[in-house]
């Protein structure tokens, strides 16, 4: 759900000061991400509709600290590995799953699921969905999406979803990585498996990457649109004061980077079912004041292992 330690700056150090601002509906969140996270569940739960699973078996990568995609997953989940390279997020979710206190409570999101999307508004329903969350948690571990070896190779082909949130275009270094690390991951899927993707479309790390690789391939000195925040973004990017979770771009960027990761995925070896856009109402910088205009779309994908 997050950027990683190893592939670039989180957008904080602390897991529960994310998830207060970008994973609840509580006072103190940011409101602006509200109707974006809804319209998330809700995608999320019509896509395990639709995959039409019973007991599976469910791989979550690149978790982050946050279980939101695992909300709706829990009803159709035999069992769920949950995986992130960050160990102040993997520490979190350990300390979650075990019923420690971490000062941060999931029950909002939980309770927009379970009683506004599934209708479910019975007495401790959203209490249950949790403690089924921590209950079929079974694993949680350490992985590096870009190994070749992310995990056992016993465990190849033994999933029924490969699950990877706003993590891929962040962890790659070069897009010509991208289909080759989501086709490795598809190695543990069963054939007929489900992979769900997301992506954030207007992401500065997605933007950098078109840009330097069209600069190489051009062999010419000129730049791009957006090539005079280069030398300070790099710059910032290793004092770690960058922050790629908030810094986006126009929709020309946007359409091409959802023609990338649908072509990536194709080209991986799924077959698309299904696709969702999710945008905010407004442009980022008239709700937080970033320097540039423009949406944060999201993408969300289900794909099938043929």
């Amino acid at each position: 759900m997050t950027t990683t330690e190893k592939h670039g700056p989180a957008l904080f150090d602390d897991p529960v000061a994310y998830n207060r601002r970008y994973g609840s509906f509580e006072d103190g969140s940011d409101a602006a991400e509200h109707p974006v996270i809804k319209q998330r569940l809700v995608v999320f739960d019509d896509f395990y509709k639709r995959a039409n699973l019973t007991n599976a078996r469910i791989l979550e990568l690149g978790g982050g600290p946050s279980i939101y995609p695992l909300i709706s997953a829990a009803k159709y989940a035999e069992s769920i590995t949950f995986t992130d390279f960050g160990d102040r997020n993997l520490e979190f979710i350990k300390k979650w799953q075990r019923g420690d206190e971490v000062a941060f409570d999931f029950s909002s999101l939980a309770s927009y699921t379970v009683a506004e999307i599934e209708g479910d508004r019975s007495e401790g329903a959203v209490k249950t969905r949790l403690e089924e969350i921590r209950r079929k948690m079974t694993t949680i571990r350490k992985v590096d999406v870009t190994d070749a070896h992310p995990l056992d190779e016993s465990l190849a082909g033994t999933f029924d979803v490969v699950s990877v949130h706003y993590c891929l275009l962040h962890a790659v270094k070069t897009h010509d990585e991208y289909s080759p690390v989501i086709a490795n991951l598809g190695r543990y899927l069963k054939a007929g498996g489900i992979l769900l993707l997301s992506e954030m479309l207007g992401c500065f790390h997605a933007q950098r990457q078109f840009e330097s690789e069209k600069k190489e391939g051009d062999g010419d000195d000129k730049a791009s649109d957006h090539g005079h925040h280069h030398g300070k973004d790099d710059k910032e990017r290793k004092e770690g004061k960058h922050d790629d979770h908030h810094h986006h771009h126009g929709p020309d960027h946007e359409a091409k980077t959802k023609q990338f990761i649908f072509d990536s995925v194709k080209r991986a070896g799924f077959d698309v079912e299904q696709h969702r856009l999710v945008t905010r109402e407004k442009p980022l910088h008239e709700i937080e004041g970033a320097s540039d205009a423009g949406s944060w779309t999201t993408v969300l994908i289900m794909g099938r292992k043929p």
